[in-house]
């Protein structure tokens, strides 16, 4: 995996990330910090792309989601838009150092979703 630490201690991952406007957070070590670093991103127009499980995949099953972007999506008001790519393990298996050329797939259903509009609510306004 490809936390923070591993960013900053290789130059050309760091240069990557920056190239990118990639954030690596670790939630696993501070979580606080890693929901203010997705709630700054949302608020200034950014996209978050999270892995619903904190990870990826050790062995390319789903695993038991968390609550980071739920949260981060009820308290801001944006939608969340998940996105499903089937073969991606395969693609790059966690424990592998390099990611080899795969088909990728993302399934119809999951397709379909983008062509729907998405509404937040709205909270009353305070007199």
């Amino acid at each position: 995996m490809w936390g923070p630490a591993r960013f900053s201690a290789e130059v050309w991952r760091a240069k990557l990330a920056e190239s990118i406007k990639l954030v690596p957070v670790d939630p696993n070590s501070n979580l606080v910090n890693a929901m203010r670093a997705g709630a700054w991103g949302l608020k200034h127009n950014q996209i978050l792309v999270l892995y619903p499980e904190g990870e990826r995949s050790a062995d390319g099953l789903p695993g038991k989601f968390k609550k980071g972007a739920a949260i981060l999506s009820a308290h801001l008001r944006v939608p969340i838009y998940p996105v499903a790519i089937e073969g991606f393990y395969d693609a790059w298996p966690r424990h592998k150092k390099f990611m080899r050329l795969s088909k990728l797939r993302i399934p119809s259903a999951i397709r379909s979703i983008r062509r729907k509009r998405w509404r937040t609510r709205r909270r009353p306004t305070e007199a």
